[in-house]
């Protein structure tokens, strides 16, 4: 993936990649093991402001990270944890649902844990989620296929 000079977060932090299994493992979910793939995925995706990404039509402007110590080298960069939390998003995203990108306009590109045997990935619609009754359109099957589409859509 092409992405802006300096704009990578760092190195992936597994403490922080904990915390999603953590956070997930606490609903009581199946989630699927932490293999190098998804580290790998993780790892690419870290904080990157991606050049002229599309997913869905919709630009990707920036991918969230996973690292502790963010605030200490770039306060933009926008934490997943944070954004997970922000209260007029967390009521409004089920709780297996993790956002992992921005997209332009405020919606959200995530991964839905709900699966057994998979990791999806959604687009959140801020507009039309409401109150615990989040909207969400399909995006990928898998990780994968995320990658796929994520290098494909790139101008």
């Amino acid at each position: 993936m092409k992405f802006e000079i300096s704009s990578h977060a760092g190195e992936l932090d597994e403490e922080t990649l904990d915390e999603v299994w953590d956070h997930l493992q606490e609903l009581n979910l199946p989630v699927p093991d932490i293999s190098d793939s998804v580290i790998s995925f993780f790892a690419t995706i870290n904080g990157v402001v991606p050049l002229a990404c599309y997913v869905n039509g919709l630009r990707v402007s920036r991918f969230l990270n996973f690292c502790n110590d963010y605030l200490a080298e770039n306060i933009e960069i926008a934490e997943w944890h944070i954004v997970r939390n922000r209260r007029w998003i967390a009521d409004r995203l089920d709780p297996y649902v993790i956002p992992i990108a921005e997209f332009a306009h405020g919606d959200y590109l995530c991964l839905d844990f709900s699966k057994i045997d998979s990791v999806s990935a959604v687009r959140w619609n801020h507009e039309q989620s409401s109150l615990g009754k989040p909207e969400y359109e399909l995006v990928a099957t898998d990780l994968e296929s995320l990658m796929t589409i994520l290098n494909s859509n790139q101008s």
